[in-house]
């Protein structure tokens, strides 16, 4: 057995060979030899020596932007029209997009996110799959074709590194408006070639979204986070407003994008109705305190107030047209009008 401080050539062939043995299958702890993040970086350096690896390095990827697109999208490797590539997802809001696009034979593992029930609407399904925590080794080692990940996964880790084993990386984009979630939707899908699938979703969301009214309750709404946080124009929660035809309240306030109000300015300009966030990150008193005002109270009681408690709702996708029907019928429920389109 050679040691971790052996830097002679044999050595690294020897170590170089062990990864393209090994690395399909498990990590190389079991073969008793260094760590796999340490045993990759001095195998893939043996490759340029013994060109043990050279097959894994030849794969031909290109990258696709196009204008105005948030989705930076590595094209996949080319594989038979008879399989699907494998894809394996690192994030939640990658989880729920794999869930709803893929055949469940392409996916490889989800995030350990997608199974709490706490966190994910869907996450009696994602147990019937494998979950990841979301490591370099562990992509390397379950060899998907496709990694969808997010910008901030992506400066963590080699991109470089996972085209030498020719996995491909999908940056999954978080879309401001209902455009950009068709057209991320369009990409991803035809990337893992389920092309059909999200034409199809997008057809039915559109449809969906079509035969949402506008509300008689309400002109203006405010979202609103128990410590004053708000989004205004710039974010999809203004996109499910505009789903709504309900102006955003925020962006009178001067408020950009991801924001605070202050108390002062929603007492002295209320809107017609409040969007409050119900998810258990906002309902704690540590940062609930605007929520919690006597003055704010008392405008709460007197204003139709929605409730945006699905828990997916930090993930801006289809599945959004979901919370725009909740929000109708809600809205609606409280002006005595019943809602057009709203899902039993």
């Amino acid at each position: 057995m050679m040691n971790a401080h052996d830097t002679a050539p044999e050595a690294l062939v020897h170590r170089g060979a062990c990864v393209a043995e090994c690395v399909t299958f498990v990590s190389c702890w079991t073969t008793g030899i260094a760590p796999l993040a340490l045993v990759l970086t001095l195998g893939l350096h043996a490759t340029a020596t013994a060109g043990s690896l050279s097959s894994a390095s030849s794969t031909t990827e290109s990258m696709l932007q196009a204008p105005g697109r948030d989705a930076t999208v590595i094209k996949p490797a080319l594989l038979s029209e008879q399989r699907l590539p494998r894809v394996m997802s690192t994030n939640l809001c990658a989880d729920m997009l794999l869930l709803g696009l893929a055949d469940a034979s392409q996916i490889v593992s989800l995030s350990y996110q997608s199974q709490d029930p706490k966190r994910s609407s869907q996450a009696s399904l994602a147990r019937n799959f494998a979950s990841n925590q979301a490591s370099a080794e562990e992509v390397i080692a379950s060899q998907p074709d496709i990694v969808l990940a997010s910008r901030r996964w992506q400066a963590q880790h080699q991109v470089r590194l996972f085209e030498r084993f020719g996995i491909n990386i999908i940056n999954v984009p978080y879309p401001k408006d209902w455009a950009s979630i068709f057209d991320s939707l369009e990409q991803i899908g035809e990337a893992i070639g389920r092309g059909a699938r999200a034409a199809e979703l997008i057809a039915d969301t559109q449809r969906r979204l079509q035969q949402v009214e506008a509300s008689s309750a309400a002109r203006s709404a405010l979202y609103l986070r128990g410590n004053g946080g708000t989004a205004a124009s710039g974010t999809f929660i203004d996109a499910l407003f505009q789903a709504l035809a309900v102006s955003n309240k925020a962006s009178e306030y001067g408020v950009t994008g991801w924001g605070r109000v202050s108390l002062e300015s929603i007492v002295l300009d209320p809107p017609d109705a409040f969007m409050l966030s119900r998810t258990e990150h906002d309902t704690s008193l540590a940062r609930s305190g605007v929520i919690r005002h006597p003055l704010l109270r008392d405008l709460l009681f007197s204003k139709p107030v929605l409730s945006l408690s699905n828990l997916d709702a930090g993930c801006s996708d289809w599945r959004q047209v979901e919370t725009v029907e909740k929000l109708a019928g809600e809205l609606s429920s409280q002006s005595g009008i019943p809602a057009q389109g709203a899902q039993p």
